[in-house]
C-alpha cells in the first residue's frame, strides 16, 4: 500500500503544461521593425538558397561530390530559417507567443537539427578542401560522388538521433511552476531549466551536445586548416599556393561567420551577466544571417559556381526547342548560331541553271571543251540517241588559318579547336568531276587567275583524252 501510494503521487505532481508561453524580447522600444528585418532576411535566405540549389542541379559542371556538400548546406539553411523566423514573426509581430507543448518540442526538434547539420556540413565541406589541398592526386579516388553522398547521409541520421533523443529528455521533465520560456523560440536550455523534478539528465545532454555538434566541428576543422598551411607552405612558388588558398576562401568565410557569433554568445553568458535581450538578439541573428549570406558568398566567391551561372545564363537565352531538349540528354549543348544566307540553293536559282544548261546561244568559235560557249539545247542530239556525260569544274579558296566559330560539347566546357599559331597564305583548289570521279585537280597558292584557269582546261583536257580512249565513251561535254 505504501509503495503504491508512493506512485500516485508521483504522477501527481508530474505536470505537463499545455502551453508554453514565448517570452522574446521585453522593454525595447521599436522591436517590430527587428521583426521586419528579420522578415527580409528570411526572403532574402529564401531566394539566395534557392538559387545557389537550383545552379547546382542544373549546371552538370557543378555535379561533383564537394557541390553535394555545398547543396546540402544550403538545404540546411533554407530548413533551418524556415523552421525558426516564421514562426518568430508569427508570435512577436503579430502576438501569438502561446505555443502548445507538442508544437515546442517540434520546434525545437528541428531548430536545433538543422543548425547541427549546418556545423557537420562545414566540417564535411572543410574534409573535402584538405584532401583537394594535401591529397590532390588522390582526390578524385577519396572524395567520389558515392562516397559524400554517404558521408551526407550519415550527417543526417547522427543529426536526426541525437537531436531527438536530446528532445525526448525534455519530456521527462514535470512543469510546476513557470511556464513562461525566456528566449525567442523553445530553445532547449530555456526550457528544461524550467522543470521542476531532477533535470541533470538534460544538463548532460545539452553540454554532451555542445561539445559534440559545436566544439569538436570547430577543433576538426581548425586542425584541418593547420594541415592546409603545411601543405601551402611546402609549395615552392607562391603564385601557386594563392590559387590552392583562393579555393579555401569561401569555407574559411562561412566557417567564421557561423562559429564566431555563436561562441562568442556562449562564452560572454558563461563569463559574464549578459543582458536576456542582447543574449536573444544576438543569438537569433547568429542562426539567421549566416544561412542568408551563405549563397551570396558561395555565388561571389567561387569561380566554379560563377562560370556556371554565365553558362545557364547564355542556355536561358536560346529557346528551348526540340532538338535542344534532345542535346540536352545527351550532355550537349547549342552553341552560338548565325543565319547563312540559302539562296543559293533556292528554286528560283536551280530554275535558272536548268534553263542555262536546255536553253541558250553560243558564239561558235570557242570549242566545246574550254567551257566559254553557251550551248543551244545541247541535251538535243543531231539523229542519235548518244547521251551526254558532263564534266564539272569549280575552284574554291580557304585558309589553314580559319578559326571554327561555332561547335558543339558538354555543358560546362569550351568548344575548343586547334589552328596553326601564323597565319598562312591563301590557297585555291580547283578540280575536274567526272562520272567516274576525279579527272584532274590542282592546287596553288593564290587565287586563280586567266592564265591559271587556261592551264587547269587544258591539263584537264589531256587528262580527258587520255581518259576516253581507255574507256571508248560516248562526248562529253564540260559545264
Amino acid at each position: 500500500m505504501a509503495s503504491s501510494g508512493s506512485a500516485i503521487s508521483a504522477n501527481a505532481t508530474f505536470v505537463r503544461p499545455p502551453t508554453f508561453y514565448i517570452n522574446g524580447f521585453y522593454n525595447i522600444p521599436h522591436a517590430k521593425y527587428y521583426y521586419v528585418f528579420l522578415c527580409f532576411v528570411y526572403a532574402v535566405t529564401v531566394l539566395g538558397n534557392s538559387f545557389i540549389m537550383g545552379t547546382i542541379y542544373l549546371a552538370r559542371s557543378l555535379h561533383t561530390a564537394k557541390y553535394i556538400a555545398v547543396f546540402n548546406l544550403a538545404v540546411s539553411d533554407l530548413c533551418g530559417s524556415s523552421a525558426l523566423i516564421p514562426k518568430l514573426v508569427d508570435m512577436f509581430l503579430f502576438e501569438n507567443q502561446y505555443i502548445s507543448y507538442e508544437a515546442c518540442l517540434a520546434n525545437m526538434f528541428f531548430v536545433l537539427f538543422f543548425m547541427t547539420l549546418q556545423s557537420l556540413t562545414l566540417l564535411v565541406l572543410a574534409y573535402d578542401r584538405v584532401v583537394a589541398i594535401c591529397c590532390p592526386l588522390r582526390y578524385n579516388a577519396i572524395v567520389t560522388k558515392a562516397a559524400m553522398t554517404l558521408i551526407i547521409g550519415v550527417t543526417w541520421i547522427f543529426s536526426m538521433a541525437i537531436i531527438a533523443l536530446l528532445v525526448a529528455m525534455i519530456t521527462r521533465l514535470s512543469f510546476c511552476r513557470s511556464t513562461t520560456v525566456d528566449s525567442y523560440f523553445c530553445d532547449h536550455g530555456p526550457v528544461y531549466i524550467l522543470a521542476c523534478n531532477d533535470k541533470s539528465v538534460s544538463y548532460v545532454m545539452a553540454v554532451t551536445c555542445f561539445a559534440v555538434l559545436a566544439c569538436f566541428p570547430m577543433i576538426l576543422i581548425t586542425v584541418s586548416y593547420i594541415c592546409i598551411g603545411i601543405a601551402l607552405l611546402k609549395l615552392s612558388h607562391g603564385v601557386e599556393r594563392m590559387k590552392a588558398m583562393k579555393t579555401c576562401t569561401s569555407h574559411l568565410i562561412l566557417v567564421s561567420i557561423f562559429y564566431f557569433p555563436f561562441f562568442s554568445i556562449n562564452i560572454l553568458s558563461l563569463t559574464s551577466s549578459i543582458k536576456a535581450n542582447d543574449r536573444m538578439i544576438n543569438s537569433a541573428l547568429t542562426q539567421t544571417i549566416p544561412p542568408m549570406l551563405n549563397p551570396i558568398i558561395y555565388t561571389l566567391k567561387t569561380e566554379e559556381v560563377m562560370q556556371a551561372i554565365k553558362i545557364l545564363y547564355k542556355r536561358a537565352k536560346v529557346s528551348l526547342s526540340t532538338m535542344d531538349c534532345v542535346l540536352k540528354q545527351h550532355q550537349l549543348r547549342i552553341k552560338q548560331v548565325y543565319c547563312v544566307p540559302f539562296e543559293g540553293n533556292s528554286d528560283h536559282v536551280k530554275d535558272q541553271r536548268y534553263q542555262y544548261v536546255h536553253v541558250s546561244t553560243a558564239p561558235s568559235q570557242y570549242p566545246i571543251w574550254t567551257g566559254h560557249y553557251l550551248p543551244q539545247k545541247v541535251l538535243e542530239l543531231d539523229s542519235s540517241a548518244v547521251s551526254y556525260k558532263y564534266i564539272f569544274i569549280d575552284e574554291a579558296g580557304f585558309n589553314l588559318h580559319k578559326i571554327k566559330r561555332r561547335g558543339m560539347n558538354i555543358f560546362g566546357n569550351h568548344a575548343i579547336v586547334n589552328v596553326p599559331r601564323q597565319c598562312g597564305e591563301n590557297i585555291t583548289m580547283c578540280a575536274a568531276i567526272g562520272q567516274y570521279g576525279v579527272i584532274h585537280h590542282h592546287a596553288q597558292l593564290g587565287p586563280y587567275n586567266t592564265a591559271h584557269w587556261y592551264c587547269f582546261l587544258m591539263d584537264s583536257k589531256t587528262s580527258l583524252t587520255s581518259h576516253r580512249k581507255k574507256t571508248q565513251s560516248s562526248p562529253l561535254c564540260c559545264h
